[in-house]
């Protein structure tokens, strides 16, 4: 399956310091169940309408390619491009001003790009936060590992939504050489005081 045209900027994370990105924390209390649909990647091939996922690359439109098989995703850079975003946009009712914890189990197969750029190279976790379509919030793989060969880890961002933050946009991404693979994401809302990995934009 090839992805959709759009054409949006990347930037880079600003990361707090403090806890691993990889292992979830037990000490941090979930106060919801896991918000995202699909959550198997089912509905890739589904009517654009039925799908719960939105792909989303750069420029050319063959640049990567992603299926899904028995709930793993795989993303794989096959063109010139830098760079592929699988995405969900859930509600903001329940989830501005609170904390967040986005996950997925990852399996990395990630390469030098043979098509030098100047984002930020690596694969996985994304986050990006709006208010009033200012950026707010914005994470690009602010985990380890994303590069690289590594097999299955679970990946891990924790974040709080700033107050009226109106749009959220969580998704798995590839800026890299390589494939990815991807399964079990989750998007929880946590109790206060789990550790960030991530600052919201000032």
């Amino acid at each position: 399956m090839k992805v959709q045209h759009l054409c949006a900027a990347i930037a880079t994370v600003t990361i707090a310091s403090c806890g691993s990105e990889t292992t979830p924390s037990a000490s941090c209390d979930y106060a919801s169940g896991n918000l995202l649909e699909d959550t198997g990647f089912r509905t890739l091939a589904a009517p654009r309408r039925e799908r719960k996922w939105s792909a989303s690359g750069h420029a050319n439109s063959e640049a990567f390619s992603y299926s899904a098989n028995d709930g793993t995703l795989e993303i794989t850079q096959v063109g010139s491009e830098p760079w592929f975003l699988l995405s969900q946009s859930p509600d903001m009712a329940a989830l501005a001003g609170k904390t967040i914890e986005y996950t997925a189990e990852l399996k990395l197969d990630l390469t030098e790009s043979t098509h030098p750029h100047k984002f930020k190279l690596g694969g996985g976790l994304a986050l990006l936060g709006k208010k009033y379509n200012k950026n707010v919030l914005r994470a690009h793989f602010p985990h380890e590992p994303h590069m690289g060969t590594h097999d299955w880890f679970t990946a891990r961002v924790v974040a709080e939504i700033p107050p009226r933050t109106d749009f959220l946009r969580v998704s798995i991404m590839h800026q890299a050489g390589g494939s990815l693979q991807a399964r079990n994401p989750s998007l929880r809302i946590v109790e206060t005081g789990c550790p960030l990995t991530v600052l919201p934009q000032t």
